[in-house]
């Protein structure tokens, strides 16, 4: 296999690590290593898209032969898809949920 696919969601799982070392053929990560998650803007919402519920669902029809196709290459690669994928969670949607808080790029979200 040249090609390895996943979920960004699965980033935040260490399984997901070890196999992605076993997969590159290099040393497992020590069970020490921590991989964080990080605030990437700080602008906060880029757009009114999730206050305008009636474009949004407009928006995830059109997009679901690609939420399909990402579902497909997951299961062709022996990989689940993660709820929020299979529910078509937006990222409006999992705004709503609690998740780590994330300050500033430079801090662990959640710290």
């Amino acid at each position: 296999r040249r090609l390895f696919i996943l979920h960004q969601e699965s980033l935040q799982s260490e399984q997901m690590w070890d196999k992605l070392a076993s997969f590159l053929r290099i040393a497992p990560f020590p069970s020490s290593a921590k991989f964080h998650r990080y605030h990437t803007s700080n602008r906060g919402s880029e757009s009114e898209l999730c206050s305008n519920t009636s474009v949004a669902a407009r928006l995830l029809r059109h997009l679901e032969p690609e939420y399909r196709a990402i579902e497909e290459a997951l299961a062709a690669s022996g990989q689940d898809a993660p709820a929020s994928l299979r529910l078509r969670l937006t990222r409006c949607q999992q705004e709503e949920r609690p998740s780590p808080r994330c300050i500033d790029r430079t801090t662990p979200c959640g710290s």
